[in-house]
């Protein structure tokens, strides 16, 4: 009970320091650029410049803290990440949290993110994106991307995750 609360508290913590913007959804003509920008951010991530693409693929979720206000969302996200974990199929480094930069400093927001990490046992790097790299690649909701091993999005889709999706998901980095 104890963890739970200490679960809520930081993600409320989290809640406060954010931001709130929404941003609309592009129309389909976008997609591939959307998709294209992506693409090369999560590949910036990796600091030799290569792609973080494994042979298996690479997860990546953008999180926007107040997305996690809706407690469906927040579930949703800890029960997929936990199939994640347990799919013995997934690297740790195979999965990343992306993170939407709130007012604070960002030594602070690090720090409170790791800890909201390790709270919720997500084992998972962690990295702090702007407000211009969200909206560069048309992020205006909590969501999950899948690269494929060549660095390109199969799937982009909102939290929550329908089963189906999140089988689809678990069934392409899996190979199955």
């Amino acid at each position: 009970m104890r963890l739970q609360q200490s679960k809520y508290f930081i993600l409320a913590l989290l809640l406060l320091l954010g931001d709130v913007r929404a941003s609309a959804k592009e129309s389909g003509g976008q997609e591939k650029q959307n998709y294209h920008s992506i693409s090369r951010y999560i590949s910036s991530l990796h600091r030799s410049g290569q792609s973080i693409a494994t042979a298996r693929g690479t997860i990546a979720f953008f999180i926007r803290f107040v997305d996690f206000g809706c407690t469906v969302c927040f579930n949703n996200f800890l029960e997929f990440c936990g199939s994640l974990k347990r799919s013995g199929e997934i690297h740790h480094e195979d999965v990343l949290l992306i993170v939407l930069r709130d007012g604070s400093s960002e030594r602070r927001q690090r720090f409170m993110v790791k800890k909201w990490a390790g709270a919720n046992d997500l084992p998972f790097p962690v990295f702090l994106a702007t407000e211009e790299i969200f909206d560069s690649c048309s992020i205006g909701h909590s969501s999950v991307v899948v690269l494929s091993r060549l660095g390109e999005v199969d799937l982009a889709e909102e939290l929550p995750l329908s089963g189906d999706v999140a089988r689809m998901i678990l069934s392409h980095v899996s190979g199955k």
